[in-house]
């Protein structure tokens, strides 16, 4: 029994949807917590901020599965292609 992924092959279009997405979101909620951090210290409003910004971080980790475990899957069934024979794969 063979083990299939989800993503069977690269795709330009989904490769760019999920990593570039994927990176430009997460770098917008990285400003975003950026941005909180340094109105909590200039504004002495830690509790809000302070709140706000963890609850990006908490983003920022599942976010971060989007394009890595894009790049993962991807990499995983590479692997798994170059140790089957080609007539496996017909």
């Amino acid at each position: 029994m063979q083990l299939t992924s989800p993503i069977s092959r690269l795709r330009q279009g989904d490769a760019l949807i999920q990593v570039g997405g994927g990176s430009a979101l997460l770098a917008l909620w990285i400003v975003y917590i950026v941005c909180c951090i340094y109105l909590a210290i200039a504004e002495r409003r830690f509790r809000s901020l302070g709140i706000a910004a963890l609850w990006a971080i908490v983003v920022c980790v599942y976010l971060w599965q989007c394009p890595v475990g894009y790049v993962q899957d991807i990499g995983a069934n590479q692997d798994r292609t170059e140790l089957t024979s080609p007539s496996e794969h017909q």
